[in-house]
């Protein structure tokens, strides 16, 4: 199995109690669900991984099939995204990684039918290019454009650790 340092880092770390409790039940009860990997790269089920490697833990994983990396980042960013409690900074951060993969993806769908979206996508079709792109981000993360541009405002400007 390979991990990808790139695809390893899209998602926020677990806080030291949530990977207590997830190694606890992984040692309790085994784990529960299949990691998923692309081509031998593994997408999903990091900490599991981690985890289950250092107990002798077997696993089992399911091959999904993607187009490129950057399938492989919206797939992992809209799991994420539908599976934990993140907080709107935590959504944001997630969102922002995957920025790229979003605009490229958009551009894929560039003269697609838009009738056939939602409300806020049909909204976003009508303003200027970077504004669309800013508001299907926002609603990727469950926040305002506003709210989007604001935070990625501090995560630009925010000193890396």
């Amino acid at each position: 199995m390979i991990i990808d340092k790139e695809f390893a880092e899209l998602i926020p770390a677990l806080t030291e109690d949530e990977y207590k409790g997830l190694e606890a039940s992984i040692v309790a009860d085994g784990c529960r669900d299949a990691l998923v990997v692309w081509v031998e790269v593994l997408v999903d089920g990091h900490n599991r991984y981690r985890i289950c490697t250092a107990h002798n833990v077997p696993f089992q994983t399911v091959e999904k099939d993607f187009a490129d990396r950057d399938a492989v980042k919206l797939w992992m960013m809209r799991n994420q995204l539908s599976r934990r409690n993140l907080n709107d900074f935590q959504r944001i951060e997630i969102v922002r990684k995957c920025e790229d993969a979003v605009k490229a993806d958009a551009k894929k769908r560039q003269g697609t039918r838009t009738d056939l979206l939602t409300y806020a996508e049909n909204y976003a079709q009508v303003e200027p290019e970077k504004k669309r792109a800013t508001i299907e981000l926002g609603v990727m993360a469950g926040v305002s454009a506003s709210t989007y541009e604001h935070a990625v405002a501090i995560l630009d400007k925010a000193p890396k650790w």
